[in-house]
């Protein structure tokens, strides 16, 4: 009894499919069609208000280097070690050329 479905039923039933897939399609089409005026109306608003902003980024994976003891060894002092030091700019590396008042760990 469930089996004897009739022809008619199954293509009202796909007709009916097809009617409300084809509603939503036109209203997703009408409504970005409106979205896309406001946005083309607000763009202008947008460009005008604008501003360029300079960053200044400070890695501090390059700043403590490879051991994380900065650009000193750990346990020595005031002695630097240039391989750390090559292309650190940090307080305290002696190979840059830093001047003893920035030096801040002693």
């Amino acid at each position: 009894m469930l089996l004897a479905i009739s022809a008619q039923m199954v293509f009202s039933v796909l007709l009916t499919v097809l009617i409300i897939l084809f509603a939503v399609l036109v209203i997703l089409y009408i409504l970005g069609r409106r979205l896309q005026e406001k946005q083309a109306q607000q763009q202008p608003m947008l460009e005008a208000n604008t501003m360029e902003v300079s960053m200044l980024i400070i890695d501090k994976k390059k700043l403590l280097g490879k051991g994380g003891g900065g650009c000193r060894s750990p346990g020595t002092g005031r002695e630097g070690n240039a391989d750390l030091c090559s292309d650190v700019q940090a307080p305290g590396c002696e190979s840059q050329g830093w001047a003893k008042s920035f030096d801040t760990y002693g």
